[in-house]
Order: C-alpha cells, then sequence, then structure tokens
C-alpha cells in the first residue's frame, strides 16, 4: 500500500484532493496538513509520499522538501502546481525532490506518477517545456553546447551588452556574419527575440 500525506494551505483544496487520491487502488491517504507544517506531520505519519500542492511554487518550500529528504523514512516529495518556474524546478531537484506534475495533469497521469516514485524513480511531467528540462541539469549543462565556438563567443558578447559592430571588431569579423550567427544562435536556443539573449546566464 503507498501511503501519502496532502500539503496544501487551502482548506478546501486539501479535502478535494484527498477525496481523489483515496478512489485511487492501492492509494492510502494518511492525512493532510498546511505546508508550513508538513515536516512535522511527516514525522508523525511517516508516509511514502508527499504530495505538495501550491499554485505557484515558493522558495520558502524548498528548505522543507530538503528537512523532508534528510528525515529517516525518506518520504518522497511531489509538486502538484499550475505553473513551470525554471529556477524553481531545478532547485526542487536539486533539494532532492521526486516528481513535478502540473495541476492539469489528469486523475491517470496522477496515479501513474505516483506509482513510479513508490519505485524509487522520479517523474516530470510531459508538459514540462524543453526550457525547462535543460533548466533541470544546471546552468553548466544549458544547450550552449550545440553552439559552435564562434557562436559562444557571440553569444557571450551579446549577453554583456555590445552591439553587433563592437562583436564584429572585437572578433574581427562583419557585422552581417554576426548577424547570421545570432540567427543561428537564436535557433538551436529556441529564442524568439534578441534580448532573450542578454538575459542569457
Amino acid at each position: 500500500m503507498i501511503t501519502l500525506l496532502l500539503a496544501e494551505d487551502a482548506p478546501i483544496i486539501r479535502t478535494a484532493l484527498r477525496s481523489m487520491f483515496e478512489n485511487m487502488e492501492g492509494i492510502s491517504v494518511l492525512g493532510d496538513s498546511p505546508i508550513s507544517q508538513m515536516v512535522e506531520t511527516v514525522r508523525k505519519l511517516r508516509p511514502s509520499i508527499i504530495v505538495l500542492s501550491s499554485i505557484n511554487p515558493q522558495p520558502s518550500h524548498l528548505p522543507l522538501i530538503r528537512a523532508i529528504s534528510e528525515l529517516p523514512q525518506r518520504s518522497a516529495v511531489m509538486y502538484l502546481s499550475r505553473y513551470k518556474h525554471a529556477s524553481f524546478l531545478r532547485e526542487f531537484f536539486r533539494n532532492r525532490g521526486a516528481a513535478c506534475i502540473l495541476d492539469r495533469a489528469s486523475v491517470e497521469t496522477l496515479s501513474m506518477a505516483i506509482r513510479r516514485v513508490a519505485a524509487g524513480r522520479h517523474y516530470v511531467d510531459p508538459d514540462v517545456s524543453d526550457e525547462i528540462v535543460l533548466a533541470l541539469v544546471g546552468d553548466i549543462g544549458r544547450p550552449r553546447r550545440v553552439l559552435s565556438r564562434q557562436e559562444e563567443g557571440v553569444l557571450r558578447l551579446i549577453a554583456s551588452g555590445h552591439t553587433h559592430k563592437d562583436i564584429a571588431r572585437t572578433m574581427g569579423i562583419s557585422p552581417t556574419t554576426v548577424e547570421t550567427y545570432s540567427g543561428r544562435i537564436r535557433k538551436k536556443l529556441d529564442l524568439k527575440e534578441r534580448s532573450d539573449l542578454v538575459r542569457m546566464p
């Protein structure tokens, strides 16, 4: 039997989630609690999985997830949310989170994800974009690896705020070539605007 604890700040949502999960075969809901109290509740109830539900991911949840991962019973944390923020998800998995599911997922998907996590595996919602998946491996693993050395050089200079003319002078190439490299970079990294390159880490 897979045992669950539901952590959600809104009582009405906790009640709805409890009703849904209690109807899943092979799953037992041990209890529910506000998010701020979930570590203490995990210590008491010792569930195999905590379903942490929050409309918007909060950085304040990360220390709680880490604390749960360090408890003797090794309960796994699944995050159920409406939004998919790259920086939060990267830190969620770094803090030993087990799964991320968007709240529009079907009951069948939730059930499958729970069983996957119960088996000691991870799960990431299929609707999470490529940008998010790449963020999970950290900045070192960002898709710059797909760029040529010249393109990487152009990217660094663009990200530093240099104009195409500045880059052309620095690299000894024409402004037209810089524009060509810039277009290739945006295509390879799936970025729509030049301003997106400036925001790259």
